[in-house]
């Protein structure tokens, strides 16, 4: 695992964007680690994406679980969540309702996405606008990869065009 005290802020210099998930934040220098290399992310003001990508099998319950999430929200502009990570972090009984907490609650979100499985995905931005976007039905294979090759595809999406996503439905 990478050692806190090894990060230096020179390892960020030309990055615009860090990305991580959950998996890193269970108790173990990783957890300490991926703490040092987002404040120095936040310092130097880069973006930062978080993707919960929950594993509650790596921690000791779900609620130590969801309290670490929780803990990291403060440093990402993006987050992705499937529907079901919502549910379960928050107790959000609808995906709107998840998202209003989450944006009420930490300033520094800007845009979350809500993965669907086969439903396809949602992008909500903090001025309360939404998208939908339907998956096409096709017969998988595998979906191992299909949250890290979204998260690719909003990433490259990011980094050419920055956080403003053109979004035409508006919630309350």
């Amino acid at each position: 695992y990478a050692k806190p005290w090894r990060y230096r802020r020179c390892i960020f210099e030309g990055a615009k964007l860090i990305h991580f998930c959950s998996v890193g934040l269970v108790d173990s220098p990783s957890k300490k680690a991926h703490k040092k290399a987002l404040e120095i992310a936040k310092e130097k003001g880069l973006i930062i994406s978080f993707d919960v990508n929950l594993r509650i099998n790596l921690y000791p319950s779900i609620k130590d679980c969801t309290n670490t999430v929780l803990r990291f929200m403060k440093y990402p502009n993006i987050v992705k969540l499937t529907d079901e990570e919502l549910y379960v972090i928050l107790g959000a009984k609808t995906t709107e309702q998840g998202v209003k907490i989450l944006f009420n609650a930490y300033s520094n979100i800007d845009i979350v996405f809500i993965t669907l499985g086969d439903g396809g995905a949602i992008c909500f931005d903090r001025d309360g606008n939404s998208i939908k976007v339907e998956a096409k039905k096709i017969d998988p294979i595998d979906t191992t990869g299909a949250g890290d090759m979204f998260c690719a595809c909003y990433i490259n999406y990011v980094l050419n065009n920055g956080l403003k996503i053109r979004i035409n439905n508006h919630i309350d």
